[in-house]
């Protein structure tokens, strides 16, 4: 069966069963203003199941969620969504995403693999569990835990010992967003004077 055509039907099926109301707002999640970048958050999958009184929609199957330049797939991704007051009108607006079954997150020439994570749309910090794998150019980092910001392009990865720690994942988000010091001002050679 056609791809398109079977996420065409999954729409129509929503619509008949939950009422037009579900049927808007799935509409509303797959293309809202997502993070600072002003940018849509475009969502595809096979299945999709809308929770309207939940505030949250299941997407199931081959799901591809896109935002600029980062991209974010899955085998399940759960979207909740605010309901905000805009214009005398009330929007759905997303604020969390979490991911399950083959996660892949690609972003400004980092790429990364876990069996889990979640992306705080609000914050910007996207969060990746379970086996992670970040590449970035040459580089390949392993770990339990990895934390990127999509403000600053920083991106922090946990090992299975530094968890063990106790520290709280807002201890590592700390860390990660804390401005790097400068590097000392160079030293100047000492001269001597020597008379003649």
């Amino acid at each position: 069966m056609n791809k398109l055509f079977f996420q065409f039907i999954v729409l129509i099926s929503i619509f008949l069963l939950c009422g037009s109301e579900a049927f808007s707002q799935s509409k509303l999640i797959t293309g809202i203003d997502g993070h600072n970048s002003k940018q849509e958050i475009d969502i595809k999958s096979l299945a999709l199941r809308v929770l309207t009184k939940e505030q949250k929609a299941i997407f199931k199957t081959n799901v591809v969620a896109i935002q600029g330049n980062l991209k974010l797939t899955s085998d399940t991704m759960t979207v909740y969504y605010d309901k905000i007051e805009k214009d005398d009108k009330e929007e759905s607006s997303i604020s969390l995403i979490e991911t399950d079954g083959n996660v892949k997150l690609s972003a400004t020439g980092k790429n990364a693999n876990s069996k889990k994570g979640k992306y705080d749309v609000k914050t910007g910090i996207i969060t990746l569990t379970n086996k992670v794998v970040l590449t970035q150019g040459p580089t390949v980092i392993k770990g339990e835990k990895l934390f990127y910001d999509r403000n600053s392009g920083k991106s922090k990865v946990i090992s299975k010992k530094d968890l063990k720690s106790g520290k709280s994942d807002d201890d590592y988000i700390k860390e990660m967003l804390a401005p790097t010091p400068p590097p000392p001002p160079p030293t100047k050679p000492k001269t001597t004077k020597t008379t003649g």
